[in-house]
């Protein structure tokens, strides 16, 4: 695999296309490819010094789309490549199915993901991990690490390991106060704290939207749910629809207020005027795509009304994250 440059300010495609999915990009790279195989032709007709004008002016422009076509197309290519050699289609339905269903979802269905043999041992173990953060029963965690393919892989060590730093890790934040903004109804949920106790419609709302969304696996509040590879949405989704629904008027957010600190600067308006609003998030601990992608579109959807910056100590994967819950819980 060659090195290839990815830069929004001078490759058009990529501009288009970075935030898609991987099924919206493979199919705009097929109208990439039929606009160049149409662009090719033309430039094969030289019948006269005028279409030999008309083709040099064109030249710059065919050379550069010949450029970007066959990058994208090595790139996309690759990437097809490594998705169906790993079986990453398979897994991230069967990430998607737990994070929305939660205990709904069997051992036994792990297992089976766990069986083929083309799903590489970091992904079974990173399943394993998701599966404990959802389902943090003993009985349920023990049976994780007796499906018999993790032996035969050489992996149950490890996995018991992550499994158990996994539910160290929740017990740890189960009983802090981090606002409404959790795992939802199903396991272990910041939203526990909140029960029971009585508190504005800021907190109502939010709990209404996160546990209707993961009732029903339908929509969120900001967009309906594309396929089943994009059924889960980050809880920064809720919290900016509820500062969306305030319309930026951030004094009438008790909960915000108390969650989260506000500070009023000198010239910022009494929020009633039509200038934009500034938001920043800064999440300690790390971001992941998934948010910075939920953060664009927010800003994409209300241009004029508010315009939210995201920051924080690091972006994430799962790599990173399961390595910060190890030194977390190893003390």
């Amino acid at each position: 695999m060659q090195k290839i440059v990815l830069d929004p300010d001078i490759d058009t495609f990529y501009s288009d296309n970075m935030n898609l999915n991987y099924g919206d990009v493979s199919a705009n790279a097929q109208e990439l490819i039929k606009k160049f195989q149409k662009e090719k032709s033309s430039q094969q007709k030289i019948d006269s010094i005028a279409d030999m004008k008309a083709f040099l002016e064109r030249y710059p422009a065919f050379k550069q789309l010949q450029s970007m076509t066959s990058k994208h197309l090595t790139l996309i290519s690759e990437l097809q490549k490594r998705v169906n050699s790993n079986k990453l289609m398979k897994i991230s339905e069967y990430e998607q199915n737990l994070v929305t269903s939660g205990a709904s979802l069997s051992v036994q269905d792990l297992a089976e993901v766990l069986k083929d043999g083309n799903v590489k041992n970091e992904d079974c173990i990173r399943l394993c991990s998701l599966y404990a953060a959802r389902v943090l029963h003993d009985e349920n965690a023990q049976k994780i690490l007796d499906i018999p393919v993790l032996k035969s892989r050489s992996i149950r060590a490890e996995c018991m390991r992550v499994v158990h730093q996994m539910k160290r890790y929740q017990r740890m934040n189960k009983d802090q106060f981090l606002g409404p903004w959790g795992f939802g109804a199903n396991g272990p949920s910041i939203l526990d704290d909140f029960r029971g106790k009585d508190f504005s419609g800021g907190l109502k709302r939010i709990t209404d939207a996160v546990n209707n969304s993961l009732a029903n696996n339908t929509s969120s509040l900001m967009e309906n749910t594309e396929n089943i590879y994009t059924q889960h949405k980050p809880a920064v989704i809720y919290l900016l629809d509820l500062i969306r629904q305030s319309d930026g008027n951030f004094t009438q957010l008790d909960l915000l207020n108390r969650t989260f600190p506000v500070e009023e600067f000198e010239g910022s308006g009494d929020g009633n005027g039509g200038s934009t609003k500034d938001i920043v998030i800064f999440m300690v601990g790390g971001w992941t795509f998934e948010e910075s992608l939920a953060i664009y579109k927010f800003n994409r959807e209300n241009q004029g009304r508010f315009r939210c910056t995201l920051a924080g100590t690091e972006c994430l994967n799962s790599k990173i994250f399961m390595a910060n819950v190890s030194k977390v819980t190893s003390g």
